[in-house]
């Protein structure tokens, strides 16, 4: 699974498929975030936290996932508002966030 992991955090830099897919995202984000600032998103099962980026865009980004070799390379990257959790039991109160994600869990 590291391996694997290491390997998706490399593809989702300029794969065409990761650019091709901020580029679906990307306008419906913008339009979930309706021009309003300092907004709170979450990205459940955030993986390697790549796309914790693309969410930076709009306000302050959180991930959270199921595996550490995931979260340590988001870490390792620069991403420190990750945590290991899963969707059963988040480590987040209710109404915490603005925008909740989950992409290709």
């Amino acid at each position: 699974m590291d391996r694997l992991l290491e390997a998706t955090s490399r593809a989702e830099r300029d794969h065409f498929w990761f650019r091709g897919f901020r580029q679906f995202v990307t306008p419906l984000l913008q339009q979930a975030a309706n021009d309003r600032p300092g907004l709170r998103l979450l990205d459940c099962g955030c993986g390697t936290g790549g796309n914790l980026r693309l969410l930076e865009g709009y306000g302050r980004a959180w991930g959270f996932d199921l595996t550490w070799s995931g979260l340590t390379i988001a870490r390792r990257d620069g991403l420190n508002r990750v945590a290991r959790a899963s969707v059963a039991h988040l480590p987040f109160g209710a109404e915490t966030f603005d925008i909740v994600t989950s992409f290709d869990v």
